[in-house]
């Protein structure tokens, strides 16, 4: 139906008590002329999610000290053309993983399963009252967990089996010598 990015903030206070707050969201709803494939989608997603980080940011910045920004992603496809040289992916996908890369704001990337992303919420096309009362909507709690407790991150990635990359195409050439 759509893409959405959400922000949240994690902080502790001097008890060593850790929230997590909801900051800011944003959702899209899917082109219907072009039909975009999930995984193209999900990175539309990440290239919104930056655009909001650097908002957000810039907003904050002077008032807020930020120690590291993760981000989450549930696509091992979008998080493997986030490692893959620019110039081996097609120009949807290498367009926006350019214009994540240009994040004014240092990222890291993580995986999450999808069952866990809080995201998820806004590309389903959640009603008001669903999100009121969703466990995941305002602060997910495994979020408050120090980072060793976080979902386990996703490492591997194959260039082979990766949609999104362009074929390697070589050029013979023969001499005639005459």
């Amino acid at each position: 139906m759509g893409y959405g990015a959400a922000i949240y903030i994690k902080s502790m206070n001097t008890d060593d008590e850790t929230t997590v707050n909801l900051i800011m969201s944003k959702s899209r709803v899917a082109p219907l002329r072009s039909k975009q494939t999930i995984p193209k989608l999900e990175l539309s997603g990440a290239a919104l999610l930056t655009t909001l980080i650097n908002h957000v940011v810039s907003s904050l910045e002077e008032t807020i000290v930020l120690s590291e920004v993760v981000c989450w992603c549930d696509s091992t496809i979008v998080l493997a053309w986030l490692r893959a040289p620019v110039h081996r992916l097609q120009v949807f996908e290498g367009n926006r993983v350019t214009q994540i890369n240009a994040s004014n704001v240092p990222l890291t990337w993580r995986y999450v399963p999808s069952d866990m992303n809080c995201a998820d919420l806004a590309s389903r096309g959640a009603t008001a009252a669903d999100l009121l009362q969703h466990h995941l909507w305002w602060g997910p709690q495994w979020l408050c967990k120090p980072s060793d407790q976080w979902p386990a991150n996703y490492t591997n990635f194959s260039m082979e089996s990766l949609p999104g990359v362009k074929e390697r195409v070589t050029h013979v050439g023969i001499l005639d010598s005459q």
